[in-house]
């Protein structure tokens, strides 16, 4: 009776191949034990599985760990290759489980054929690696095999496969008949399994025609010779169940397996006989940056995976393959390519690795070659030689090339603006030339060479005309007087006609002169012509010498100056004594050093002239000629304001005669009142000049910036303009600056007046973040930055107290339509809790710039919740994992993590559990996966420690049968099972 039930058992678990229950095997995992060496041929796997399939992702990752060389997991070098039929997407995958004995069952693994097989989830790789050992070491028909593959292009790829049988024939057996399976896959599927994540290697279609009515193609092998075939597969002509084609596969992402397995007509099973791999070799080839010519460097690596690499060419434009193995090292790869074998312009440079079978694979860049040995052509068509232009000027130039025109510029050398700098033109595709406006005012008047360049890849041409430009505005050139000092036998007498040409190419504004130190006169224009007259009373100075001093200004308050002495003889004229200070004037202003000029004259002659300053000595005046006295003082001697100047002359009769005059010192520039503006755009700092004080009349004043700390300029000074200056900080680092005025007076002095101020680059970043979030959760930052141009980074800084915790580089979202704003955005994860400061970081080509951010707080998830499970269970015996979550949290879903494999968890209020079974002795971590609105969360790692349950008697039921419980195979065979031995019970009644 208990073979009966025993067989019964045995019935129902084959009966029911495609159930699954939820236990998990040991943590544990041993290495393979037989050695590669010892393999007889290549083992391949074919994992049977489907997205729906809920424990099928746990055989593809152990399967991978197998395939992969992973630290402490075995690995079979290339003796062993799998592939993954999805059977829900793709119909010859389906079509091959068909050809296997039995009903299907989720996931089932076969080895050589079925040599072997692995049925159900797997939590270790030890079921898998045991197959391989016992498949690799099975003696066989002795069978050759290789295959290769080349990209053709696009989706189609190119396949060549050779095989040999080494053995001998027989009389009844001349030839050896075998089927050829030949997988198309893909490393990483573009199908999903039941986790969402993608197959790995997932099986697309088979190559070669199948002449059979299975899968695969029927071969003939004679003894000892080699059968090639090949063919072509495009992806565009094979297409899932879901009706979507190939065409976009990626040859990167490809592998082709060859196997060779026993024809099922010929023997009873259709074990694989031997299995070949055709792997894209691995080709990177470094990028070269600019324009080349001459000899290059190209360097790069190439790598076989699961094969040698035996070969590296390279060719360009797709030509003539040059053979450069000789340059790889094993893994790199140098070599010299003389870019002046091709044309100038772009190329494509292709490198070609090919390994030991003959797959190959190809890395190209793309590089900008100059060897272009034709100049281009380039002429001005406006304006004309020699035009005189002003306000705006239209540039039209013509310029072509046999390659192409890289660009047309301009300039005009010297004329102010950029001081030499080339300027580009723009393209007119209606008329086929080169055009800019420019305005004339931003360049100085007068004669200028207009120059314009064009250049292609590798040669710039030249053109030029003279032009000239006349803005009244930019006007420099003072007037010029052409005055000959009347002479009436020597000397003149009474009223003097004053007359002198003054010219000046914008118009002359007036005309003034004055006599020794006295008041200016203006001059009157006559008829509208270059002459400008006065008539002058003689009688008003000393006979003698009258000193002349002659202004003349234009429209631009551009002056010219110059002095004449005139002698002086009058009938009535005082020629007994005479003095007169001719300079300074009454009330002038002057500073550094100034002349002082006395004319002096007495019937007894002077016997000595001296001068004093205010109640200081007298001292003694030089004269050459006895009429002319003269000396200078140093006003720097003298405190700023008004002083008096006496000069006293003593005649032969040493009679005393004195004058004295007026004048004020003025050796102290203006002085700048500055005010703050803080009112402007983040990335600016603005300053107004309110006011500009000077006792004599500011001339000009310019700004630049200093550091406070070191004094180093970080700018040259600027002009100012309407007595506003706004400064872009994104030049300047966050410290303390100064803003310095520099500015002069009407006689030269400088003054610097300085302004300090704070850069603080927070003004111009703003922030948006969370204030509190969880640790291992990722989260948004974005921010705005107020700038006028693109920086070069932004980088998201995350300090732990005062050291940089985290570096995250930002990417560059919008522009908001052209506005100085600029948004970048980060998606961030902090693992460890904790209150963090976060920073923006701003690289630009002055300096890299940090602005203030925000605080976060960052919360352990943890410590919301509660975790619940035994540390020790008995093997197969039922248990409850629970964990209780904080209140107000509402978590979507909750999921306990065995191993590798995940159970969704029952709620009741804010309590998730779920029953679990551990069938085998062993230790087995385990944790909870959380999902919340902000994201998903893990908790922390949990082990159970699963032990030798207790054992119990067996008993014997009344009808002498036994009860067995067989955990790994659920609990419907169970059930399957007493039913039938109640069938046999009620019959033997």
């Amino acid at each position: 009776m208990r073979k009966i039930l025993i067989a019964v058992i045995l019935f129902s678990t084959a009966f029911f191949p495609g159930i699954q229950i939820n236990e998990f095997a040991p943590v544990e995992n041993a290495m393979a034990e037989r050695a590669v060496e010892d393999f007889t041929h290549v083992v391949i796997a074919e994992e049977m599985t489907a997205e729906w399939c809920v424990y099928c992702p746990s055989a593809a990752e152990n399967l991978m760990k197998v395939y992969e060389d992973i630290p402490n997991e075995p690995y079979y070098e290339d003796q062993f290759f799998f592939v993954a039929l999805i059977t829900d997407h793709v119909e010859e995958a389906d079509d091959r489980y068909d050809e296997y004995p039995g009903s299907k069952s989720y996931p089932k693994v076969y080895f050589d054929g079925g040599d072997e097989e692995v049925g159900g989830g797997q939590s270790g790789t030890s079921n898998y690696e045991n197959a391989i050992d016992s498949s690799g070491g099975r003696t066989d028909t002795d069978i050759s095999l290789t295959i290769s593959m080349q990209h053709v292009e696009g989706d189609t790829i190119s396949l060549q496969t050779a095989m040999t049988w080494n053995e001998d024939g027989t009389t009844l057996n001349p030839t050896f008949d075998a089927v050829l399976r030949v997988y198309i896959i893909e490393p990483v599927s573009r199908f999903p399994n039941y986790d969402g994540d993608a197959y790995h290697y997932g099986f697309l279609s088979f190559a070669f025609d199948q002449n059979r009515s299975g899968t695969g193609t029927s071969i003939e092998l004679n003894p000892h010779e080699e059968l090639i075939l090949s063919t072509t597969w495009t992806g565009g002509d094979h297409q899932d169940l879901a009706g979507n084609d190939f065409s976009d596969i990626d040859y990167n992402n490809l592998i082709v397996i060859a196997t060779i397995y026993n024809d099922e007509t010929a023997t009873s099973d259709e074990y694989a006989l031997q299995s070949a791999a055709a792997v894209p070799p691995e080709v990177d080839v470094d990028s070269v940056d600019g324009v080349l010519s001459g000899n290059i460097d190209i360097t790069g690596n190439a790598m076989a995976d699961r094969a040698s690499l035996t070969q590296l060419e390279y060719n360009v434009d797709n030509g003539e393959w040059t053979d450069v193995t000789d340059s790889w090292d094993g893994e790199e790869f140098s070599f010299e390519w003389n870019s002046g074998s091709v044309g100038g312009g772009y190329h494509d440079l292709n490198v070609r690795a090919t390994n030991q079978y003959g797959t190959t694979n190809v890395g190209t860049i793309t590089v900008e070659v100059d060897n272009d040995e034709t100049p281009p052509e380039v002429e001005i068509i406006s304006p004309e030689d020699g035009f005189i232009a002003n306000d705006y000027l239209d540039i039209i130039v013509e310029a072509t090339d046999d390659v192409g025109v890289q660009g047309v510029e301009y300039m005009i050398p010297f004329s102010g603006l950029g001081n030499s700098e080339w300027r580009p033109l723009e393209y007119d595709s209606d008329y086929d030339n080169y055009k800019v406006t420019i305005n004339t005012i931003d360049h100085s008047n007068g004669a200028h060479v207009l120059e314009v360049r064009a250049y292609d890849s590798s040669n710039i041409v030249y053109d030029e005309i003279d032009i000239e430009l006349r803005n009244e505005e930019n006007d420099v050139i003072p007037p010029e007087i052409n005055w000959t000092p009347p002479d009436t036998d020597g000397a003149v007498s009474g009223i003097v006609d004053i007359t002198m040409d003054v010219e000046d190419n914008y118009g002359v504004s007036y005309v003034q002169y004055m006599v020794n130190s006295g008041e200016w006169i203006t001059m009157e224009q006559v008829d509208e012509s270059f002459t400008y007259s006065s008539m002058w009373e003689s009688n008003d100075v000393c006979n003698g010498v009258a000193k002349f001093t002659i202004q003349a200004y234009d429209n631009q308050n551009n002056f010219v100056e110059i002095e004449e002495w005139i002698d002086v003889e009058n009938e009535e004229g005082d020629s007994s004594s005479c003095l007169n200070i001719v300079s300074p004037s009454e009330n002038e202003h002057l500073a550094g050093n100034i002349s002082v000029e006395v004319v002096a004259l007495d019937e007894e002659g002077i016997n000595n002239m001296e001068y004093k300053v205010d109640g200081n000595e007298w001292i003694d005046m030089e004269s050459d000629n006895g009429l002319l006295y003269y000396t200078e003082i140093d006003t720097l001697t003298l405190e700023d304001g008004y002083h008096t100047l006496t000069v006293k002359a003593i005649t032969g009769a040493d009679e005393p005669t004195t004058q004295d005059i007026d004048f004020f010192i003025d050796n102290t520039g203006p002085i700048a009142s500055i005010t703050q503006d803080f009112s402007v755009a983040g990335y600016l700092v603005g300053f107004d000049i309110t006011e500009m004080n000077d006792d004599t009349g500011v001339g000009n004043y310019s700004y630049r910036i200093s550091t406070a700390e070191n004094g180093s300029a970080l700018s040259m000074y600027q002009e100012v303009i309407d007595n506003r200056i706004e400064i872009d900080i994104t030049y300047l680092t966050s410290e303390n600056h100064e803003l310095e005025i520099m500015a002069y007076d009407i006689l030269g002095n400088i003054q610097i007046t300085t302004k300090s101020f704070v850069v603080d680059h927070s003004r111009m970043v703003s922030m948006i973040s969370l204030e509190e979030y969880w640790a291992t959760l990722e989260f948004g930052v974005g921010v705005m930055i107020e700038t006028e141009y693109r920086m070069d980074a932004v980088l998201l800084q995350i300090y732990n107290q005062d050291m940089i915790f985290l570096t995250i580089p930002m990417w560059f979202d919008e522009d908001n339509d052209g506005e100085i704003i600029d948004s970048y955005t980060a998606q961030v994860t902090v693992d460890e809790p904790g209150t963090y400061t976060m920073k923006i970081k701003m690289e630009t080509e002055h300096a890299d710039l940090i602005g203030t951010g925000n605080e976060i707080l960052i919360e352990d998830p943890n410590t919301l919740t509660e975790v619940i499970i035994p540390n020790q269970v008995e093997a197969g015996a039922d248990f409850t994992a629970s964990i209780l979550i904080e209140n107000g949290i509402n978590p979507s879903n909750v999921k306990i993590w065995v191993e590798s494999y995940d159970i969704e968890l029952d709620q009741n209020g804010n309590a998730y559990s779920t029953l679990l079974r551990l069938p085998t002795i062993g230790n087995y971590n385990l944790h909870f996966e959380i999902t919340i609105e902000e994201g998903t969360f893990v908790s922390e790692n949990y082990q159970i420690a699963v032990v030798e349950p207790t054992v119990e008697e067996i008993t014997e039921e009344e009808d002498g049968m036994f009860v067995f419980e067989t955990p790994s195979l659920g609990i419907i065979p169970i059930i399957v099972a007493l039913l039938v031995m109640s069938f046999i019970t009620r019959r033997k009644d």
